[in-house]
């Protein structure tokens, strides 16, 4: 078992550690201790939670906060800390504890995790993502409590701001209210602080990072530079869009509707909260969702899609198009070809999954709409948790569908590639002779 174990490559064992992780998780929520009423939950909802949870989409079968025991929701607590820090965060955690020096293998695996240019400095970076990560989630927790403790008492204040501030960061969208945050739709302070534990969950942990160090180091990197103008256009591009389409707000307050706009702008591209059921909003804001769930945050982060990073690169690329520049630059900096050609790539999967879901779903659940599918697919596969109330409705094929696009969503499509595919990376020796074709 150990020597098969080292044999395999480190995308390999990330692939597998994720589906260990989802079938642990739902293996402890099918038993009757999870359940509030004491009985067996059905596998496949399960194991739909736990993909949910260990993906940090939010997607649902079952009412969270009503069908879930206190241990129940402690273990799909966990799954989402795990899915979305990352395993190898409990595994160094782990090490440490035990005072047990991290192999070359385990470094390696760190490196590939967090999309690190090296692995020098892997165990370093980890211990950071956990410490930072555990901080940015106190401060939440204690911020929600300030409105959490006053309206449900101590206990079980402290519990769902604990919850709901983990659930947040990590980009999970899970909640204990059975109705996302509709309850607190006309709250700014709660929406907002909501808002910022999505944000600092899908900037990355490497920016951020990056941005605690620019005092030492008197510069941020290009990543990081691309990472914030990417996510600051589509911040405020967004809440400009939902503030003039034609959503329509409960509230008359401009201040409110302004903050649910911004609220919207950032929960619906990674985090999946919502504050008004689906069905009220106007065809515009529907789009204008779909769009944001596509680009989904920025990579190294909690948050799936297509990533802020990989659509900055594909814009920066149109506009050398456009200029006649041989050379993709930013900030002074050209970009690699590689990287560019990855982006394409990234696109061109991402695509490809969300036809080929869409298409089958389509065929095996004939009663739902082209657009209620396709929704509820992007949703999946940006890995948001937002639902226009398909999912539950969905038969047992539906569920395994949606499943696997959360799955492919949170570990990427390029680690299972890579991860079937175990042949080592050649170049070719030879070269067909070069014909032309049509295209555009």
């Amino acid at each position: 078992m150990l020597k098969n174990l080292k044999k395999l490559t480190a995308l390999q064992i990330i692939f597998i550690a994720f589906l260990m992780l989802v079938i642990g998780g739902g293996t402890l929520l099918s038993l009757p201790i999870s359940s509030s009423t004491g009985q067996f939950t059905h596998p496949i909802d399960a194991l739909f939670t736990a993909v949910s949870a260990v993906c940090v989409t939010g997607l649902t079968v079952i009412d969270t906060g009503a069908h879930w025991s206190l241990f129940g929701q402690v273990i799909l607590l966990l799954l989402i800390e795990v899915g979305g820090l990352g395993f190898m965060t409990l595994v160094v955690s782990i090490f440490l504890l035990l005072n047990q020096k991290m192999s070359l293998k385990s470094r390696l695996i760190i490196q590939e995790s967090y999309s690190l240019s090296d692995m020098s400095s892997s165990v370093r970076v980890v211990i950071n993502v956990l410490i930072i990560s555990l901080l940015i989630q106190f401060c939440g927790s204690v911020l929600l409590s300030f409105s959490f403790v006053p309206r449900f008492g101590l206990v079980k204040g402290i519990w769902y701001s604990v919850f709901h501030t983990i659930s947040a960061y990590c980009n999970a969208g899970f909640d204990l209210f059975g109705n996302s945050l509709m309850l607190y739709e006309h709250s700014p302070y709660v929406l907002m602080v909501i808002a910022s534990m999505v944000v600092c969950g899908s900037l990355g942990f490497i920016v951020i990072m990056d941005i605690l160090n620019y005092r030492k180091q008197r510069r941020l990197s290009l990543h990081t530079r691309l990472a914030l103008t990417t996510t600051a256009f589509l911040v405020f591009g967004g809440m400009l869009l939902f503030l003039i389409s034609d959503f329509e707000s409960v509230s008359n307050n401009p201040f409110i509707f302004v903050m649910q706009s911004l609220f919207l702008s950032i929960s619906q591209r990674t985090a999946g909260f919502s504050i008004q059921e689906y069905n009220l909003f106007s065809q515009a804001s529907i789009f204008l969702t779909i769009i944001l769930m596509v680009i989904g945050g920025t990579s190294g982060s909690t948050a799936g899609g297509l990533k802020t990073t990989t659509i900055g690169v594909l814009a920066l690329n149109v506009r050398s198009i456009i200029k006649r520049d041989k050379h993709t630059s930013f900030k002074n900096r050209t970009i690699p070809q590689s990287v560019v050609k990855q982006a394409y790539e990234s696109v061109f999967l991402y695509f490809f999954m969300m036809v080929i879901a869409t298409f089958i779903l389509l065929l095996t659940n004939p009663r739902f709409r082209v657009d209620q599918i396709l929704f509820e697919v992007i949703s999946a596969l940006s890995t948001v948790g937002l639902s226009m109330g398909v999912t539950p409705e969905l038969n047992v094929l539906g569920k395994i569908i949606v499943g696997i696009l959360m799955f492919i969503g949170r570990v990427g499509v390029f680690t299972i590639i890579y991860s079937l595919n175990a042949k080592d990376n050649h170049e070719s020796l030879y070269k067909y002779p070069e014909e032309k074709v049509m295209v555009g």
